[in-house]
């Protein structure tokens, strides 16, 4: 076998599993975290995708867009949290942690007429969620900035098991 050859055999099978793996994500899990914030304002914000000539224009699905709430608030008390029992976390799991006393801004899926009123001025429960966003082009909730920690509404805090991890 010529080195031409190999070159040619070895560029067909990473090309075959480029093709294979392409549109299958590959995200790690991650802790969540169960966080207490005092919300200071809240507005609706539409973030779209990326207007800007190559390449930057390639990382986002052309003439997407997702509309939310943009919060603003400081954590008042954050917990690392296990959706289920927390024997069947694993140590590889990747941990996101919030620390108590940040300013922050929030993006929560929703419509700001229905949603702000009853948040402002108040302390509300928020749970995080960290959506796996490595495939490109990105859309959907994938377009929300990583600046921005993107959260739902908690009505039941007690049902999330407390990190507890060995040292």
């Amino acid at each position: 076998m010529t080195i031409p050859s190999l070159v040619i055999r070895l560029a067909l099978a990473i090309v075959g599993i480029l093709a294979f793996s392409v549109g299958r994500a590959m995200c790690a899990a991650t802790t969540k975290n169960l966080l207490r914030v005092e919300v200071y304002a809240c507005q609706q914000i539409r973030i779209g995708a990326s207007s800007s000539r190559p390449p930057a224009h390639a990382l986002h699905k052309r003439g997407s867009s997702i509309t939310g709430v943009l919060i603003t608030g400081r954590v008042l008390e954050s917990e690392l949290v296990w959706e289920g029992n927390s024997s069947d976390a694993d140590y590889l799991m990747e941990i996101a942690k919030i620390s108590p006393d940040e300013s922050r801004t929030f993006f929560l899926s929703g419509n700001a007429s229905k949603i702000c009123s009853a948040l402002v001025g108040t302390e509300k429960p928020f749970i995080t969620e960290r959506p796996c966003c490595d495939v490109i082009p990105a859309d959907g909730i994938c377009l929300v900035p990583s600046t921005m920690t993107i959260v739902k509404e908690e009505k039941r805090p007690e049902r999330w098991t407390k990190w507890k991890r060995d040292s």
